[in-house]
């Protein structure tokens, strides 16, 4: 599954200035802890977070860090409570792609996630 989501920027200047934001943070060490506590080394979710704070990406708490799940922003772009809007959602398949829309999306995602919850509850005997 792929998501594209795209920020809405208040102009061509904010559009620069985040550009260049990305640029400086070129060649940084990558946050294998997935913390935000420690901003001299990124993963992809704080990296848009530093240079497009205005989005206001939703930030959890796992494992007694700050982090930014993937799938809760797209979640929030999915029912349209994010500054960043639903460009696409393609579904893949061994030998073919397709383009699903914002329904599929929230559905695929709310099934994934009731399995993973069935998994965990197995897993642990509950």
């Amino acid at each position: 599954r792929i998501v594209v989501l795209r920020p809405q920027f208040s102009g061509t200047a904010r559009r620069r200035e985040a550009a260049a934001g990305f640029a400086e943070r070129v060649g940084m060490p990558f946050d294998y802890h997935f913390d935000n506590a420690t901003p001299e080394v990124l993963y992809c979710l704080e990296l848009i977070a530093q240079v497009l704070p205005e989005m206001e990406l939703p930030v959890r708490t796992m494992y007694r860090r700050q982090t930014i799940l993937p799938d809760d922003v797209v979640a929030e772009a999915a029912v349209q409570r994010s500054k960043l809007k639903l460009v696409g959602y393609f579904r893949g398949a061994p030998d073919t792609w397709a383009l699903a829309d914002r329904a599929a999306l929230i559905t695929d995602l709310s099934d994934w996630w009731q399995r993973a919850r069935l998994r965990r509850a197995s897993a642990t005997g509950a």
